[in-house]
């Protein structure tokens, strides 16, 4: 749908482009949730998640996926780095933010991992955000296995 959009509006790529100055300059956060320790969607999910990890019975791996501005460079992600940061210092959990690995990748592959029409990652995007995932994963898994019963 955005796609048809895009190619219905007029001036689309001019639109596009002037978007993406604007998000620059201003420091567009797509979330601002985050923005502090104190906002009350913050709140909310912080609590859910301390619930969910505190009452786990096996230890919980986080990882936040970066929005599509993100991706682009067109926001900082530093608020909600460091947000995840906090649950992970205050319970005990573990956080792998995959950030750094997505940037770098070459900006066209970054822009084919988000489904502008969805606003959400692409099946792409999945398959990427997976592989990342698996040696995280397997790592977790292996500390946990040298840990005697």
């Amino acid at each position: 749908m955005a796609k048809l959009f895009r190619q219905l509006t007029p001036f689309g790529p001019l639109r596009e482009t002037l978007k993406s100055v604007v998000m620059r300059f201003h420091k567009f956060q797509p979330m601002p949730e985050y923005n502090t320790a104190q906002t009350p969607g913050w709140l909310l999910l912080r609590e859910i998640l301390a619930t969910w990890i505190r009452e786990s019975p096996c230890p919980v791996l986080l990882m936040p996926l970066p929005h599509d501005s993100v991706l682009s460079e067109a926001s900082d992600p530093r608020k909600y780095q460091a947000r995840f940061s906090e649950v992970a210092r205050d319970t005990g959990c573990h956080v792998y933010d995959p950030l750094p690995e997505l940037l770098r990748l070459p900006l066209a592959e970054r822009s084919e991992l988000w489904s502008a029409a969805y606003w959400h990652y692409s099946a792409h995007g999945h398959e990427v955000l997976a592989r990342l995932l698996q040696p995280q994963v397997q790592k977790f898994m292996d500390s946990r296995a040298r840990v005697p019963a």
